[in-house]
């Protein structure tokens, strides 16, 4: 059950917990740069059990670190046109580079959007998830 998979993965955050909270705070900001892909995966290994928990994974990072990490998940997949194969790594890599491109164009009206939201929206990215979690529900 899910009780087992999160187990399993607080397992797998604690062999090296400390290396992990190192690579998260030496992270910059999406809208500087992208993680390398050899950083995702590991950044979402613990996320990798019996199944690939990856949406779960990338919901645990977005809280974590709301200024580099999108919400990956159905809608955004399908709303972004974003392809669903290969590792973790990889497939957040690749997602990451389009929500990037997404934000830079649209970087005026996410601010904008969530100057309005600030309580609940510690970032663009947040907004952007909002967004997307809205549209995709259509």
């Amino acid at each position: 059950g899910y009780k087992t998979e999160s187990e399993r993965i607080t397992d797998k955050l604690m062999i090296d917990l400390e290396g992990y909270r190192s690579l998260l705070a030496g992270s910059r900001a999406l809208l500087e740069t992208i993680p390398s892909e050899q950083s995702l995966e590991r950044l979402l290994s613990p996320f990798d059990t019996t199944k690939q928990w990856f949406v779960w994974g990338t919901k645990f990072l977005q809280f974590l670190r709301p200024d580099i990490f999108p919400v990956v998940d159905s809608r955004v997949t399908t709303l972004l046109g974003l392809v669903q194969s290969g590792s973790m790594g990889r497939r957040y890599y690749r997602a990451m580079r389009v929500i990037r491109e997404v934000v830079n164009r649209n970087l005026d009206l996410l601010e904008e959007l969530r100057s309005w939201d600030q309580e609940r929206c510690p970032s663009v990215l947040k907004v952007l998830d909002k967004v997307l979690y809205a549209q995709g529900g259509k």
